[in-house]
């Protein structure tokens, strides 16, 4: 008895079913392939999109910060050497007829502590750079592991595309390097001391020719100079050596870099995105090409070959369904598509061309979707579409409306 209905069915549909075979035996592996690729490229879109909003965190962040920093500095330098000038009156006082005046005023620059407060303060900013980067890497790792653990909600994986070890140390790298400020201080003399020993045999010659009082006032008057002039110069190299460490070594070598790589993963991200995206619907125009051939052969088995003039486009999920675009206009006779349905064992049904893409998902789709809800990205070639969870025939429905619309449907 089987064995009489299984050559009666080769015996009448030998020839089709030998091209079903064929390409099922093609479509199948092509519409999985396609579906991996779209749904990487979500993810890939979804990844750059969490970098983008990164890069603007970082970037608000350094120009908070930066400003922060350049008050801090500005008050750093104003406080102590606003101090240090103060003190020069009363030095100068002490120490204008002394021949080491020069050493005593190193010394004396040294004592007060610029040099380790300045560097103090770069410590804190350091720190506080390290902890912010940190803490954004932080947020990053998270945020991408997001996006995987939602693409794994579709059955599909992949690896994370991003290094949160590299992340981290982006964070902790802010530790390396610092400004040694004693040579800034320091470095613009002492005084050039050699004059700042403030001509020692021309004053000799006038010791002998001034009033003594009046001679002392004219060196006090000198050393005061001298010394407003290296206060001067310290004043100028701190700034100086202190504004070029913070946008050198903190923010353009720190801070920038990661904006960078973060900016050359993203780009690289949204070009793979793109790429999977086109590779997933050049496979789906070959798929289309598949079904319209079968759809071909099906009608020339039913004797109504002129019926594919009808047809407008064709998706199909083999084994479960397919369907038809076709025009306002066209009545395709019902008797065919019983038959179809017969031949191929699955479901045939139609969408309107409404040349309207929210209508044909509709159509598409079914009942799960609202047309009035739909929103599409037309750049990126996605379908926004607030569907809950659906079973096979919903998820083969949605896999038929990418294919006649070519966009990525997703929640």
């Amino acid at each position: 008895m089987v064995e009489r209905a299984i050559i009666s069915q080769v015996a009448g549909r030998g020839t089709f079913l030998r091209v079903k075979s064929f390409i099922d035996g093609a479509v199948v592996p092509l519409l999985e392939l396609s579906d991996r690729l779209l749904e990487f490229s979500a993810q890939n879109s979804s990844s750059g999109r969490v970098l983008v909003d990164k890069q603007r965190q970082v970037l608000g962040w350094r120009d908070e910060f930066r400003e922060s920093a350049k008050v801090r500095i500005e008050t750093l330098i104003s406080k102590h050497v606003g101090a240090l000038r103060e003190e020069i009156p009363s030095f100068a006082e002490d120490n204008y007829d002394r021949d080491d005046s020069g050493e005593r005023w190193s010394s004396f620059v040294e004592r007060r502590g610029i040099n380790s407060r300045a560097q103090a303060l770069q410590k804190q900013l350091q720190e506080e750079c390290r902890k912010a980067l940190a803490e954004i890497a932080r947020e990053l790792e998270a945020e991408i592991k997001l996006v995987a653990d939602l693409a794994g909600d579709r059955r599909i994986t992949m690896d994370s595309v991003f290094d949160g070890k590299r992340a981290w140390n982006w964070g902790t790298a802010i530790l390396s390097g610092g400004l040694t400020l004693a040579a800034v201080i320091l470095g613009s003399g002492p005084l050039g001391w050699a004059a700042a020993a403030v001509g020692a045999v021309g004053w000799l010659v006038s010791l002998f020719m001034d009033d003594r009082e009046v001679k002392a006032r004219r060196q006090r008057d000198k050393l005061v100079r001298h010394l407003n002039k290296n206060v001067d110069a310290i004043e100028r190299n701190l700034r100086k050596g202190l504004g070029d460490w913070l946008y050198q070594r903190l923010l353009r070598e720190q801070v920038d870099v990661l904006v960078g790589d973060l900016r050359a993963i993203t780009n690289g991200l949204f070009q793979l995105a793109d790429a999977q995206r086109s590779l997933a619907w050049t496979l789906n125009k070959q798929q289309k090409d598949l079904h319209r051939a079968l759809l071909r052969a099906a009608l020339d088995h039913l004797g109504c070959p002129e019926l594919d003039d009808l047809v407008l486009d064709v998706a199909r999920v083999p084994g479960l369904a397919m369907t038809l675009l076709i025009d306002p206009s066209t009545r395709f006779p019902a008797e065919v598509r019983a038959g179809i349905e017969d031949l191929l064992g699955e479901r045939v049904g139609f969408v309107v061309n409404t040349r309207d893409p929210a209508s044909i998902l509709s159509q598409a789709i079914g009942k799960d979707c609202d047309r009035r809800r739909v929103s599409i990205e037309d750049k990126i070639r996605v379908a926004h579409v607030p569907i809950g969870v659906l079973d096979a025939v919903g998820r083969s429905r949605v896999r038929l409306a990418q294919q006649l619309t070519e966009l990525h449907v997703v929640r």
